[in-house]
C-alpha cells in the first residue's frame, strides 16, 4: 500500500492538489505495477510561510509554484523502473502546470458570449468522452454541428461544449471516421483554426464547400501533440 503526500502552495487553483494525485496515482498503475484502487493520498495545501526552500539550488530555480510529492512504496522495486516511474510523474505535472496556464491565457474566452450562426444543420455529432485518448488532462465533451448559411459552411459548437484547460487548441475537420487517440492522428486532419471558445458556443467557416469533406471533427493541442477530443457527425434527416 503505497502512501502519497502532496504539499503545495495556496496560491495554486481549486483541485490542482487532487490534479496531482490522480497524475501519480495514474503513473504508479501504469509505470510500477500498483493495483487498482490502491489511492491513499494526504494532500496539504500549506500557506508561504510554511514551505521554506531556496530560490535556486545545484542550478535548479524554485518558485512559488512549488510542489513537494513524497512515496512511501515497498521495496523491490528496481533503480531504472524508479527512474521511469519519477520521470513520468515529472512530466505529467508539467503539462498540468502548462495547461494551466493556457487557462488563465484563454480564462477570457471561457466566459465571453456564446456566438452563433443562423442557418441549416446538415450534420450533429457528441464527442466521445470514452475515446482511448482522453484522460485527466486531456478531455472534452459536448456537441458540434455543420452548418449551412447561405453559400458557406460552418462548423459549430453547441453551448454544452467543454474541454480541459490547454494552451494551444485547434479544431480540425476530416472525411474519414473520427480518431480516438494521438497515435492515429495524420494528414488526413484537415486544420480549420484556433479553438477560440473552449467552453460554449462559437462557430468556424470552412474552407470547403463540400459536406462529404466534414465526416468528424477533432480538438487538438498542436504544443503537445495530444488529443482532446473528437466527434463523429452524422446527417440530420
Amino acid at each position: 500500500m503505497p502512501l502519497v503526500r502532496i504539499d503545495l502552495g495556496a496560491g495554486h487553483e481549486a483541485g490542482f492538489g487532487e490534479k496531482v494525485g490522480e497524475i501519480v496515482y495514474h503513473a504508479m498503475r501504469e509505470e510500477i505495477n500498483v493495483p487498482a484502487d490502491d489511492k491513499f493520498q494526504i494532500i496539504t495545501s500549506h500557506a508561504v510561510s510554511e514551505l521554506v526552500f531556496p530560490k535556486s539550488y545545484l542550478g535548479v530555480e524554485y518558485s512559488q509554484g512549488i510542489i513537494f510529492i513524497q512515496i512511501t512504496l515497498n521495496e523491490g522495486r528496481t533503480t531504472e523502473l524508479k527512474k521511469r516511474f519519477y520521470k513520468r510523474i515529472a512530466t505529467d505535472c508539467a503539462q498540468l502546470l502548462d495547461a494551466i496556464r493556457g487557462h488563465a491565457q484563454d480564462l477570457k474566452a471561457r466566459f465571453s458570449d456564446h456566438t452563433k450562426i443562423d442557418g441549416e444543420v446538415l450534420k450533429r455529432g457528441e464527442i466521445d468522452t470514452k475515446a482511448k485518448g482522453q484522460d485527466i488532462l486531456h478531455s472534452s465533451s459536448g456537441t458540434w454541428s455543420l452548418v449551412r448559411s447561405g453559400n458557406q459552411l460552418y462548423l459549430q459548437s453547441g453551448e454544452d461544449f467543454r474541454s480541459s484547460p490547454g494552451p494551444d487548441y485547434h479544431v480540425y475537420v476530416s472525411a474519414e471516421r473520427a480518431i480516438k487517440d494521438n497515435p492515429e492522428f495524420s494528414d488526413k486532419q484537415v486544420e480549420v483554426a484556433r479553438l477560440t471558445k473552449p467552453n460554449g458556443a462559437a462557430y468556424y467557416p470552412l474552407k470547403t464547400q463540400n459536406i462529404d469533406d466534414v465526416v468528424s471533427v477533432l480538438i487538438w493541442c498542436k504544443q503537445f501533440k495530444e488529443y482532446i477530443g473528437s466527434a463523429d457527425l452524422v446527417a440530420q434527416k
